[in-house]
């Protein structure tokens, strides 16, 4: 469904969709899953509507991207069931979205973008690998990043130019197979405590950093 006038969507019965479930473009304000419904093949597109509430029900598993920017979020919550994203998060575009709830057992994500929302904290803490990139540059709002346990960013972490930004946490992360671009955020506090590899460039150029410690 694209370019439609859609409001509500009632899916009670609805397994599995094997390819792709869009809804872009609408007037959509809320969807709900059922708890039956298990798997997207490939990507959910909800984007360009003025959803306000999402269901994920007994979704655990998501083949592609979860494609939710240009919406009315104040919250997202990704359910308590939902295990793996192949692809990207994308909440982009969300300017009242200031609480974004990760499940416990989400242990995969293929990328996450959260440029352009009210969001003040961003806590990666549930997930285990990022095989994809990070970007929250231009949020400025974003006061903590917090990437928890996450061992593996498979692409480029992009935080540049957050005004607001106070402490960026690389906590259990070992590798950055991208560049860390970090520029323009004066005043901010870096803490690199196991990473070990940066397979791009490192840019913290205009931060206004006083000391660089990478003693062990």
């Amino acid at each position: 469904t694209t370019s439609s006038t859609v409001a509500s969507l009632s899916l009670p019965s609805l397994v599995r969709v094997q390819g792709s479930f869009t809804a872009s473009s609408s007037r959509l304000a809320s969807i709900a899953f059922p708890p039956s419904m298990q798997h997207i093949g490939g990507s959910l597109v909800l984007s360009n509507n003025v959803l306000h509430s999402i269901n994920f029900g007994g979704l655990t598993s998501i083949g592609g991207d979860v494609d939710l920017r240009e919406n009315s979020f104040l919250t997202v919550s990704l359910g308590s069931s939902l295990q793996a994203i192949s692809g990207a998060l994308l909440l982009d575009d969300n300017p009242f979205l200031t609480t974004l709830l990760l499940p416990s057992q989400l242990h995969r994500i293929g990328g996450l973008s959260v440029e352009d929302t009210a969001l003040a904290d961003l806590d990666l803490n549930s997930v285990q690998a990022i095989h994809g990139g990070v970007a929250a540059s231009s949020t400025a709002t974003l006061k903590t990043v917090s990437f928890g346990s996450v061992t593996l960013i498979a692409g480029d972490v992009s935080l540049r130019d957050s005004s607001a930004l106070q402490t960026v946490d690389f906590g259990s992360v070992v590798r950055v197979a991208g560049s860390i671009v970090a520029d323009s955020n004066d005043g901010a506090a870096f803490v690199f405590n196991d990473l070990e590899r940066v397979d791009g460039d490192l840019d913290l150029s205009r931060c206004g950093l006083e000391a660089i410690d990478f003693a062990n």
